[in-house]
């Protein structure tokens, strides 16, 4: 039976339960750029008495998968969207959707550190209101009930590492601005590490988009001003960097090369001016310079050598 022809079985009325989207990733945090992927788990609660023609998991596993069909049809312009499920509890080794019984036992019982970094940023972007309401109110419990251990800090330091040897490879080539050295995720793991060392005890701190969190913990104290400062200035080169190169490129790129005949053309959309070779030196440059001191505060958060 096709998905939508499952779901016309039921009438509106008899829908068998409540359902709710739930955004992670730029989509949770109001960060999407341009080709983005949309993170998104599926959570439903089932009705108190259902009767139908297909089991209420069921119904909803295909409701899910017809949403992202939409989604992610493809239009002469390119598809709209490339959906990420991945994230959802047991990754894809579950199921698609879960029941909210399902999703909070889950997090309280089997979820690993690197799903609490993750939820930072989740949100209920779809669905019945009060659903996503419990949704989030299941998520922040989880995130923030405790703090960080040390050796827990060691281990996000270490999940940093390897994203950085297994994504970015050694940069001989081209730089990743995302998950190379002194990139993106540099400053989305010292965030988030703070994040959750201290918002148990910090509520303010309890961020979604990265801008946000990092103001948040230099407003608490937690982490000093000028640092954050500089983390700020070097979040927006980055992320601005990635934007340009991906509306050059009309791909979901993150690496620009050492050295190259497109680097001029980047540089130009970036605003610099001069000749090619002047350009592309200056371009590459000013990364460096961002890139090394984003590793440097990396270093002192983490207690790591750099």
């Amino acid at each position: 039976m096709a998905e939508t022809e499952t779901c016309r079985r039921y009438r509106l009325e008899t829908v068998p339960g409540r359902f709710a989207v739930v955004g992670l990733g730029k989509l949770g945090a109001r960060e999407l750029t341009y080709n983005s992927d949309l993170d998104l788990i599926f959570v439903y609660v089932p009705s108190a008495s259902v009767a139908g023609p297909v089991s209420v998991h069921e119904f909803f596993t295909k409701l899910a998968q017809t949403l992202m069909t939409t989604l992610q049809v493809c239009t002469r312009e390119g598809r709209m969207y490339s959906i990420d499920t991945r994230l959802r509890p047991s990754g894809n080794q579950g199921a698609l959707v879960s029941s909210l019984e399902s999703f909070a036992r889950y997090h309280a019982e089997s979820a690993q550190l690197w799903e609490r970094q993750a939820m930072i940023k989740a949100r209920g972007v779809a669905g019945e209101s009060a659903l996503r309401d419990e949704v989030e109110a299941i998520v922040e419990r989880f995130v923030y009930a405790r703090s960080l251990r040390d050796d827990e800090i060691d281990e996000i330091h270490r999940l940093r590492m390897r994203l950085e040897h297994e994504l970015a490879g050694d940069e001989r080539a081209e730089f990743n601005v995302k998950t190379g050295r002194g990139g993106l995720l540099d400053i989305e793991f010292m965030v988030q590490m703070k994040q959750l060392r201290h918002g148990a005890d910090v509520p303010a701190v309890r961020r979604r988009a990265t801008r946000h969190a990092l103001a948040a913990l230099a407003s608490a104290g937690v982490v000093a001003t000028e640092e954050a400062a500089t983390l700020e200035q070097s979040y927006a080169f980055l992320r601005t960097l990635t934007n340009r190169l991906r509306i050059e490129r009309d791909q979901p790129v993150e690496s620009i090369e050492r050295d190259g005949y497109r680097l001029p053309a980047l540089a130009r959309r970036l605003g610099y001016v001069g000749p090619n070779d002047a350009v592309a030196r200056q371009l590459l440059a000013d990364y460096g310079k961002h890139r090394e001191r984003v590793r440097a505060l990396y270093g002192r958060w983490f207690g790591v050598p750099t």
